[in-house]
């Protein structure tokens, strides 16, 4: 397929009635990282309930930066936390995105179920290997979007199989990254790049993207760029944003015109 041409995504009436996973810049939220870019520390103990507000306070003004910039998914990611403090978060943070973005929760199905429970509009889950398995994840989120992460070819094979029970499929990492503990081995962008160009899934890149990544990554097939670091740890998140959203999209448009002008030659 042509690095030119948008990605078509064929799917059965099965999925119909989901919400597609939204293409563009893709925030992951860490508030540890959050706390620590303030010089707090990282993590603390789940008793310290003062420690976990101000995490929350400043993941969620970091949320609001990125998607003034236009970030189309939020994923709220927060490892190693009780149930009850990523419920906190994502059902104020789904206050703050209002609509504007769609919302992912990762790994915990708990938690999503509860926030939708609650009333918050989320538009699905993420999913590692070691996680529910997907075909019970579908059973319990209905028409939830659901996202599921592959680092290797056995694991890609697997997400193929999988066909219309998942919508989106995470791949990385695209370079070495410090945001997981268990990160495999980098891919590099044309690994990405190959990996996107033959899935049936829209891909979502992940794991060590910086600015750099944006514009070659934007060229290749893959559905979203998904980052932690560029903007969660640097000094302004908003302006971080805002120059990842604006290389997307202009390095996009620039494809479009290009191909447009070329049918026109034709």
């Amino acid at each position: 397929m042509s690095q030119n041409r948008p990605r078509e995504f064929n799917f059965t009436k099965q999925s119909q009635g989901r919400v597609a996973p939204a293409p563009g810049i893709y925030l992951v939220t860490d508030p540890g990282q959050s706390m620590a870019r303030i010089g707090k520390p990282a993590r603390a103990e789940s008793t310290d309930h003062a420690w976990h507000d101000r995490a929350i306070a400043e993941t969620l003004a970091t949320i609001e930066g990125a998607v003034n910039a236009g970030v189309s998914t939020v994923q709220f990611r927060w490892k190693n936390v009780d149930a009850g403090y990523l419920l906190d978060l994502v059902m104020a943070g789904a206050k703050v995105i209002d609509g504007r973005a769609q919302i992912i929760v990762n790994d915990r199905v708990d938690v999503f179920l509860a926030a939708q429970q609650a009333g918050a509009n989320l538009t699905g889950v993420h999913i590692g290997q070691t996680d529910l398995p997907p075909k019970l994840v579908r059973d319990l989120v209905g028409d939830a979007q659901i996202g599921w992460s592959a680092a290797s070819p056995a694991e890609m094979a697997r997400a193929n199989a999988l066909g219309d029970v998942i919508d989106c499929v995470g791949v990385g990492s695209v370079h070495v990254t410090h945001s997981k503990d268990d990160a495999p081995e980098p891919l590099g962008t044309a690994g990405i790049a190959d990996i996107a160009a033959h899935s049936p899934h829209p891909i979502i890149a992940i794991g060590g993207i910086t600015k750099a990544d944006i514009e070659p990554l934007a060229s290749t097939d893959i559905h979203s760029a998904a980052v932690i670091s560029a903007i969660v740890s640097a000094n302004d998140p908003a302006a971080a944003a805002r120059d990842l959203v604006k290389i997307w999209n202009e390095t996009k448009s620039s494809i479009l015109h290009q191909e447009n002008k070329g049918s026109d030659l034709k």
